[in-house]
C-alpha cells in the first residue's frame, strides 16, 4: 500500500511538471523588465513596462535543437543557481565528434576569452552580446550587454576552436547584466542561439570571398554629384562610380559567406527553471 501511495506521489509529480513545461511553452511574452531611468540624480522606480515587438526573436525548435546536438555529437548544458547575492549561470560545451568546431567569441565572456590557456577560469561579467533568455510568466528580463569590438568581417581569428574531444566552460554572475524583480518568482533560463562553424566553412568562405574580389568591377568615370557642401568646386563634386555584377548582387543575396548547411549549425542550452528572490542580490544599479 505505501509503495502504491509513493508511486502515485512520483507519477503526479511527473505530471504537474510535464504540464509546467508545457504551459511555459506556450506563454506569450508581452512584458519586460530591467530598465530604470536616471532622473534628479537617482534612478526611477524599476516597473514592468510593454515588450516592443522587435525585442521578440524567433529560436529554433526544442526539435531542431536536439536534432543538431545529436547529429553534431555535441553537448551545451546550463545550470543555473542562486548562491548568497548572486545567480550563477555555468555554461558547459563538449565536442564528441571528430572534428574541430569554431565558435564566434562575441557569444562568450570576454574575460573567459583573455585567459591564458593554463589558467583558473574566473566569475566572467562581461559578455559582447545577448546571450541569456530569462522570463517569469509573460515577462521578459533586459538583458544590459556590452560590445568587445570584435570586427565583423568573421575571419579566422574572431573565432574560437573546440577541437575534437575537447570543450569548455564558465560561469557568469547573471545579476551582472540582468536585473531582477523583487520577491521570490519562479524563472525560466535558458541561452541565446550559437552559431557554430567547421573548417570548411571557413575553406568555403574563403573561395567565395575570392570569386567576389574577381566579379566586383570598378568604373573610374566621374558623376557629378550637385548641392553637396563640399570645397571642391563650389556645391559640386566628383565621386568615382562603383558597378556591381548582376552575379556579385546575387551572391550578396545568399550570402556570400557560405549556405551549406554541413559546414554550419546553430545551437542552444537546455532550458532550466529555478526560483531567485530579487530582494537578496546585488544589483547592477548599486554599482552606478
Amino acid at each position: 500500500m505505501q509503495k502504491t501511495i509513493i508511486k502515485s506521489s512520483v507519477i503526479l509529480s511527473m505530471i504537474i511538471f510535464f504540464h509546467h513545461a508545457i504551459a511555459n511553452d506556450l506563454v506569450i511574452l508581452k512584458h519586460e523588465f530591467g530598465r530604470r531611468g536616471w532622473v534628479d540624480g537617482h534612478y526611477e522606480n524599476a516597473e514592468i513596462y510593454p515588450l516592443s515587438k522587435s525585442k521578440v526573436t524567433s529560436s529554433i525548435s526544442n526539435y531542431e535543437n536536439k536534432e543538431a546536438k545529436s547529429l553534431r555529437k555535441v553537448s551545451l548544458d546550463l545550470s543555473v543557481k542562486q548562491k548568497n547575492n548572486d545567480v550563477l549561470a555555468t555554461i558547459k560545451f563538449k565536442n564528441r565528434s571528430d572534428e574541430s568546431y569554431f565558435f564566434i567569441k562575441n557569444n562568450l565572456p570576454y574575460d573567459y576569452l583573455t585567459l591564458p590557456s593554463n589558467a583558473k577560469t574566473p566569475i566572467s561579467p562581461l559578455f559582447c552580446g545577448l546571450i541569456f533568455n530569462v522570463t517569469t510568466n509573460d515577462v521578459k528580463l533586459f538583458f544590459f550587454g556590452s560590445t568587445c569590438g570584435y570586427p565583423g568581417d568573421l575571419e579566422h581569428d574572431e573565432w574560437l576552436e573546440i577541437p575534437a574531444r575537447k570543450g569548455f566552460s564558465f560561469t557568469t554572475r547573471m545579476n551582472d547584466y540582468l536585473y531582477f524583480l523583487p520577491g521570490e518568482r519562479a524563472y525560466n533560463i535558458d541561452s541565446s542561439e550559437f552559431f557554430i562553424v567547421t573548417e570548411k566553412w571557413f575553406i568555403e568562405k574563403s573561395i567565395n570571398k575570392s570569386l567576389f574580389n574577381i566579379l566586383t568591377t570598378y568604373s573610374w568615370g566621374c558623376q557629378l554629384r550637385k548641392n553637396i557642401h563640399s570645397i571642391f568646386h563650389g556645391n559640386e563634386r566628383c565621386e568615382p562610380d562603383y558597378i556591381s555584377d548582376e552575379l556579385e548582387s546575387f551572391m550578396h543575396r545568399f550570402n556570400f559567406n557560405g549556405k551549406n548547411a554541413n559546414y554550419s549549425f546553430k545551437i542552444r542550452t537546455n532550458q532550466v527553471s529555478v526560483v531567485i528572490n530579487g530582494d537578496h542580490l546585488h544589483s547592477l544599479y548599486d554599482k552606478s
